[in-house]
């Protein structure tokens, strides 16, 4: 199997235990008196089987970042992890970002906030 097609069975997996878990969670909501609309044993036994399919295609995933190198000593992993990272760093500022557009500049609070590792704030002369 090729790695797009791992990465096509995992996401259909992931999103077939979304469903899953979705549909626990309106099974575990129903009024006193009424029988649920699904079998809430079945529902778990469902989802211990996708989590179970999901091992295998993860793990060739992983297996295929290791080893692949995009430069010398540079692996898919090495690249997917600065990506991560990125992500992370970019989140924060762009909330507070959200948050300063949605309200006006003070005395106190100029603008947006800076991001996680976007360094020190700038004085005003610089």
């Amino acid at each position: 199997m090729f790695l797009g097609e791992a990465l096509a069975d995992r996401a259909s997996k992931r999103k077939q235990l979304e469903q899953v878990a979705a549909r626990a969670a309106a099974v575990a909501r129903y009024q006193e008196g009424e029988e649920p609309a699904e079998n809430a044993d079945e529902l778990l036994v469902k989802g211990r089987a996708l989590i179970g399919e999901l091992r295998e295609p993860a793990r060739r995933i992983n297996r295929t970042n290791c080893a692949t190198e995009l430069e010398p000593g540079f692996t898919l992993t090495d690249a997917l992890a600065l990506r991560d990272g990125y992500a992370a760093q970019y989140k924060p500022s762009a909330m507070d970002r959200e948050a300063a557009e949605a309200r006006p500049p003070t005395r106190n609070r100029p603008g947006p906030a800076r991001g996680w590792g976007a360094g020190p704030p700038r004085s005003a002369g610089s």
